[in-house]
C-alpha cells in the first residue's frame, strides 16, 4: 500500500464568522434556557405578575398569592394566604390566614414554591369571596 499525499492542499481557514457565532449561540442557550437563570420562565410568566392566583398543591394545601418572580423550577409568590381549618366541637371552621405576621417564624413576605408541587392554579375572580377577604385584610 502506498502512502498517498495530496499535493497543493492547504487547510481552509476557519471562517471568522464562526468564531463569533458559536459563542453567541452558546451564550443565547445559557441565557434563555439554563434553569438557574430562569430568564425564559420569567418572560413567559410576565403577563401573570400582579394578579391573584389560587395554587392547589399535591399535599391538599391551597395558597392564594401573587406571582412576583420565577425560575424554571420555582415560583416566587408574595402576599401569600392559606386556608386554616380548625375543628371546634363537631363543626370545622375555616379561615383564610395571611402568611407572615401571624406565624411563629415571622417569614419574609414571599414564598419560593417548587413548580412540581403545584397540581394546578387558577386566577382568582375579582368578586370572589376569597378576593374580598384578601382585600379586607390588606386594608386593615
Amino acid at each position: 500500500m502506498e502512502n498517498k499525499t495530496i499535493k497543493n492542499y492547504t487547510p481552509k481557514k476557519f471562517p471568522a464568522v464562526f468564531l463569533i457565532a458559536i459563542p453567541l449561540v452558546v451564550a443565547f442557550f445559557l441565557f434563555w434556557y439554563y434553569p438557574a437563570l430562569g430568564i425564559y420562565a420569567e418572560l413567559k410568566l410576565a403577563p401573570y405578575f400582579g394578579d391573584w392566583y389560587a395554587f392547589y398543591l399535591d399535599n391538599n394545601l391551597t395558597f392564594y398569592a401573587q406571582i412576583t418572580g420565577s425560575t424554571k423550577d420555582l415560583l416566587k409568590l408574595s402576599d401569600v394566604y392559606y386556608v386554616q381549618t380548625v375543628k371546634i366541637g363537631e363543626q370545622p371552621t375555616s379561615s383564610i390566614i395571611r402568611r407572615g405576621p401571624n406565624e411563629i417564624t415571622l417569614p419574609e413576605n414571599y414564598l419560593l414554591m417548587n413548580r412540581n408541587k403545584i397540581l394546578y392554579y387558577e386566577k382568582i375572580g375579582k368578586d370572589s369571596q376569597v378576593m374580598k377577604i384578601i382585600l379586607q385584610n390588606q386594608n386593615q
